[in-house]
């Protein structure tokens, strides 16, 4: 191959190249997220206090009849329990990214992220 030849392909690939990552860069302003829209929300928590799952054998005082009589059984949401998911159900919509509409977030802008911070939220 020709010095002019291989001067021509590698305009072709440079140019080629250059088309390439401009429809890149269009494709990824398109794709950036609209933040004045909720789409999606997953929320992952533990279940508040239960009863024991096991009895200790060696325990004597601790039997099952006094967990069935107050809570159902081993391994049952307790009034505390109960409690502690009714907070959380009533904390987790201002603890939303969009609860920032009432005043109950303030964003910081870090140089490495962005963290919210809650802002005097009320806890029940």
């Amino acid at each position: 191959m020709s010095a002019a030849s291989i001067d021509g392909v590698l305009l072709l690939v440079v140019v080629v190249l250059l088309h390439t990552l401009a429809l890149l860069g269009q494709k990824l302003e398109s794709d950036r997220a609209d933040l004045d829209t909720l789409k999606f929300v997953h929320a992952l928590w533990r279940h508040g206090d239960r009863t024991p799952t096991k009895m200790i054998p060696s325990d004597q005082t601790n039997t099952l009849d006094k967990w069935t009589a107050k809570f159902d059984g081993l391994g049952q949401l307790t009034s505390d329990g109960a409690q502690q998911q009714f907070n959380l159900g009533r904390l987790a919509p201002k603890m939303s990214a969009f609860a920032n509409l009432q005043g109950e977030l303030k964003r910081i802008n870090n140089a490495k992220s962005y963290k919210l911070r809650m802002a005097e939220m009320e806890y029940a």
